[in-house]
C-alpha cells in the first residue's frame, strides 16, 4: 500500500531565499514593522498574533500531529455536541502543528475549477496582551495561558505577487457551560474572506473541527493513536563476554503521528471513538479514546498493514 505524502506549514520564516538567515527575532520584527505601515488595527493585532504562533512553534521545536489518512474521517465525523468547549487544550508548548496528507478528499473545496485542499494548520494561543510586540526577545507566554486559541489554515493560497502564503484564520473560544460543538457553531467569519479565494465556511468547519477533536485525544501510548516518531532504533550490542546488551530506542517529544495504525484494510474491522472521563473516580477531565479495531477473519490476520515510514513534502 502506498504510503502518504505529508504537508510542512509554510511558515514565514522558512520562506527566505537559501543562504544565512538573520535572528528570527529581528526577522519577526521586521516583519511586523512592514505590517504596520499598511495594516488597520485589527489587521496588524491579527499579524501579531500569526508572528507569535510562528515564533514560538519554531523556538519549541515545530512540534506537530501528522495525521495519517485513516483517522481524520473518524474526527471530521465526531459527534461534539456533549464534549465542553473547556476540555480543549493546547500541548504544554501551546503552539503545534497539524499536518495532512496530501490531497486527502475529506477536505478539499472547489474554486475556478479546481480542486484545493487543506494542507496544514498552526495552532497557538491568542495574544491579546499589552506587549511590545516588536521586541520578540523578551516575549513569554502567560503561564495561565489563554482560553482563546487561533488557527492558521494553509490551503495553498498565496498573497498577489508574494513568497509568503495567504493564511485562513480562525479565532475559537472556550466557554463555560458551552458544547465543543455549539462554540463552533458560534464561529466569527474570517475577517479577511472577502479577499482572495473565496474558501467555504462548511470546508473550514471541517478542518477546525479535524483540528479540535485531535487536541481531544487520549495520550496514552499503550492506545496506538498517538505515536511518538522514532529518532533513533533500539540498538543491540555485544559487550562484556558477549553479553547481549540493548541500546533503547529514542523518541521524539515534539513529533507525533496520530492514527497510523488505523489504515483501512478489507479484513479488520476499525476502532471507533468513545468519548470517556478518565481514570479515577471523581475527576471529571475527559478524553477521547479510540476503541481497538480486530481482524474479522483471524485466519486472514497478516494481511493487516505494516507499520512504515511515511515521507515528508
Amino acid at each position: 500500500m502506498k504510503q502518504p505524502e505529508f504537508h510542512q506549514f509554510p511558515a514565514m520564516f522558512d520562506q527566505l531565499p537559501e543562504g544565512p538567515k538573520p535572528d528570527i527575532a529581528d526577522f519577526y520584527a521586521n516583519v511586523l514593522t512592514q505590517v504596520s505601515l499598511i495594516a488597520n488595527d485589527n489587521a496588524l493585532r491579527i499579524s501579531h498574533n500569526q508572528v507569535l504562533s510562528e515564533r514560538f512553534w519554531i523556538k519549541h521545536g515545530r512540534p506537530f500531529y501528522r495525521m495519517w489518512p485513516g483517522i481524520i474521517d473518524y474526527l471530521a465525523k465526531l459527534d461534539l455536541n456533549n464534549i465542553p468547549s473547556t476540555e480543549i487544550s493546547l500541548p504544554r508548548h501551546r503552539e503545534l502543528c497539524i499536518r495532512f496528507p496530501k490531497n486527502h478528499p475529506s477536505l478539499s473545496f472547489e474554486i475556478k475549477g479546481e480542486t484545493k485542499y487543506a494542507r496544514s494548520v498552526l495552532m497557538g494561543e491568542y495574544f491579546d496582551h499589552d506587549v511590545d510586540f516588536y521586541d520578540l526577545h523578551k516575549i513569554e507566554r502567560p503561564e495561565d495561558g489563554s482560553p482563546t486559541m487561533v488557527l492558521w489554515i494553509d490551503v495553498g493560497e498565496y498573497s498577489p505577487g508574494s513568497v509568503v502564503p495567504a493564511l485562513t484564520f480562525r479565532r475559537w473560544f472556550k466557554q463555560e457551560g458551552k458544547s465543543v460543538q455549539e462554540v463552533m457553531n458560534e464561529l466569527p467569519p474570517d475577517p479577511d474572506g472577502m479577499f482572495g479565494w473565496q474558501i467555504p465556511t462548511e470546508f473550514v468547519n471541517t478542518v477546525v473541527k479535524v483540528c479540535l477533536s485531535a487536541l481531544l485525544l487520549s495520550e496514552n501510548r499503550d492506545e496506538q493513536v498517538i505515536v511518538p516518531e522514532v529518532l533513533q532504533e533500539a540498538q543491540y550490542f555485544l559487550r562484556r563476554g558477549k553479553k547481549l546488551l540493548k541500546r533503547p530506542e529514542k523518541l521524539s517529544e515534539t513529533q507525533f503521528d496520530v492514527g497510523e495504525e488505523m489504515s483501512v484494510n478489507p479484513h479488520y474491522r476499525k476502532g471507533h471513538p468513545v468519548w470517556l472521563k478518565a481514570g479515577v473516580a471523581g475527576r471529571e477531565k475527559g478524553r477521547l479514546v479510540f476503541r481497538k479495531g480486530h481482524v474479522v477473519k483471524r485466519e486472514q490476520a497478516r494481511t493487516l498493514p505494516e507499520k512504515s515510514n511515511a515521507k515528508e513534502s
